[in-house]
């Protein structure tokens, strides 16, 4: 399982070094925006949100795309190690398992056709948004975990999943969906 993700990720790596942006949302959107960002040195006024454009756009400042489709596929990562964090915490046991449980569902989250698409096909920003939202669900989890237990829970809880519910907002407005279901 580990050797498929390595896999996976080696995949993902080889196709970030590319000349230009395939696809119309690479090429019109979540390549443009950062690199008019970068070129601007600054905030511009565009019709649609941008924040996960900003960050993409650091990788604009080296120079290079291939900084800008790898920060980009940091979320694609980032998702799977979330994952793995919450499947093993999720399915904690005392006894030693033959099959890493955690390990096999994060590597199969990786392998899942919409997961390829979204991050190894046409780089999209929907593999960042997933992490964000992985990491607000996590972070709910456990502060309600916390209330069941009738522990001390700590106001940072609170702060940083709203900060992390901001931020998920401002990447797309589909993430409401998300925000009305916590």
């Amino acid at each position: 399982m580990l050797i498929v993700a390595f896999f996976l990720f080696a995949v993902g790596l080889i196709t970030i070094i590319r000349p230009f942006p395939v696809g119309w949302d690479d090429l019109g959107v979540y390549m443009n925006y950062p690199n008019i960002l970068a070129a601007n040195s600054g905030l511009t006024s565009f019709p649609e949100m941008y924040s996960w454009q900003i960050f993409t756009g650091i990788g604009f400042l080296f120079g290079e795309p291939a900084f800008a489709f790898f920060l980009n596929f940091c979320g694609y990562f980032l998702s799977f190690l979330t994952l793995n964090l919450i499947f093993s915490d999720i399915f904690k046991t005392k006894e030693k398992l033959f099959l890493p449980i955690p390990l096999l569902l994060s590597t199969l989250f990786l392998s899942l056709p919409m997961s390829i698409f979204h991050s190894i096909k046409d780089i999209k920003i929907e593999q960042g948004l997933f992490f964000i939202t992985t990491f607000i669900v996590f972070f709910t989890y456990k502060y309600l975990e916390k209330i069941y237990k009738k522990e001390k829970i700590s106001k940072i809880y609170i702060f940083i999943i709203g900060l992390f519910v901001g931020f998920c907002f401002s990447i797309k407005f589909t993430s409401l969906f998300l925000i009305i279901g916590i």
